[in-house]
């Protein structure tokens, strides 16, 4: 039986495994069910699983040599889910960006590994992270020493896509998604009457034109060849119709492919800010909460890994798409060491029923599974026999 087959035969495994995870999300580095349940897992498995970081687990296979590191994210997103699924969330959140599949398909994986160890030439390392929603969870995994004892030479991982067809491996060109840094603009003016504005110093006014300008950085300062984003998704300030309010409050994300346009519209942001703060008699500061570098494919190991899924699966099963906007905070392992990450479709037969990532309509078709958890495996195995 080959390692298709064999995963074909842990469908009923994974899919059991997933709806277990997708009726219990949990959040950021609080995942204590899930937690639980990637350890009992693995345990049963015969690996020795260990904490990693606030609430990351890792476990490795194999021998000492090269080392390849496969990963999943395992938290959910804060909304109330409206699939009607029969498995459907029991409590206010929702694994509406499809964790709880990556969890299921690396547990697949973990699996068809451990019955195929005698075969490795290597070493494989197993990543279940928290926090990918907040872009916390890698950094912390890494800081913790996920890439070391043994250290990783190379990383693997994949994202499920509700939109993208179904059962194809899709993967971007170098690029696979694009830094992502949140930004918070406080703005102070003076409180007033309304109907006496001269007496008062209006920050939400500030606030409007600041919007507007910080666009003119993405028209008139940044070429057309980067793509580049920054949007206010927030905006707040006063309570009453006829109170001038003290203070305005903004907050958004910026979004870049290259990392010197990234910290170019930073730089940017925070003197429009403090100039149009100054213009219109305000104080504002600008706040950088966090932030992720772009996603990216190292190019050789691209052409290695995509070549090796492309002989596995067959050519038609394998394509390639542009580059996402949104972020990943893989790329905090794809800027540690050589990595590619790639989408597996998941797009279900009813086109009513079709739903993008983080919407509480999304759905997934479990039949792709076994797919992803093969893709993992495969790719393992393959990277260890050329390098080892």
């Amino acid at each position: 039986m080959g390692l298709y087959e064999e995963a074909k035969a842990l469908q009923d495994e994974m899919t059991a495994i997933r709806r277990q995870l997708h009726e219990w999300p949990e959040l950021g580095f609080e995942l204590p069910k899930t937690k639980a349940l990637v350890w009992e897992k693995l345990t049963e498995m015969g690996y020795e699983p260990q904490e990693c970081g606030r609430a990351g687990i890792t476990a490795s296979l194999g021998k000492p040599g090269k080392t390849i590191l496969l990963r999943a994210d395992m938290d959910a997103l804060p909304m109330k889910e409206e699939t009607g699924l029969p498995f459907s969330s029991k409590n206010d959140w929702m694994h509406s960006c499809g964790h709880d599949t990556h969890v299921a398909m690396l547990l697949g994986a973990a699996k068809l590994l451990k019955a195929h160890e005698s075969e490795l030439a290597g070493c494989v390392k197993f990543m279940f992270q928290p926090a990918e929603e907040i872009l916390a969870g890698s950094a912390d995994m890494l800081n913790s020493g996920i890439l070391e004892n043994p250290k990783v030479d190379a990383a693997f991982g994949m994202h499920i896509m509700s939109e993208l067809p179904c059962d194809k491996i899709v993967y971007a060109d170098r690029y696979v998604n694009a830094s992502a840094d949140k930004f918070i603009i406080r703005i102070k003016g003076r409180g007033g009457h309304g109907a006496m504005p001269e007496n008062a110093v209006d920050p939400l006014l500030c606030a409007c034109y600041i919007n507007v300008a910080l666009q003119e950085i993405l028209g008139r300062e940044i070429s057309g060849k980067d793509l580049a984003v920054i949007t206010v998704c927030h905006m707040e300030s006063g309570e009453k119709e006829n109170i001038i309010p003290e203070t305005a409050f903004m907050e958004g994300t910026t979004r870049a492919y290259s990392g010197k346009v990234r910290e170019y519209m930073k730089k940017r942001m925070e003197e429009i800010c403090v100039g149009i703060a100054a213009a219109y008699r305000c104080e504002c500061t600008v706040e950088w909460p966090f932030g992720v570098s772009p996603n990216e494919n190292d190019p050789a190991l691209q052409e290695e890994i995509i070549g090796g899924i492309r002989e596995f699966l067959g050519e038609e099963k394998v394509l390639q798409n542009p580059a996402s906007m949104g972020s990943e905070d893989f790329a905090n392992v794809s800027q540690a060491v050589p990595s590619v990450f790639v989408s597996l479709g998941a797009r279900v037969e009813d086109d009513s029923k079709v739903f993008g990532q983080h919407s509480n309509h999304v759905l997934f078709d479990e039949r792709v599974f076994a797919t992803g958890a093969a893709v993992y495996a495969d790719t393992a195995m393959r990277w260890l026999k050329k390098h080892a």
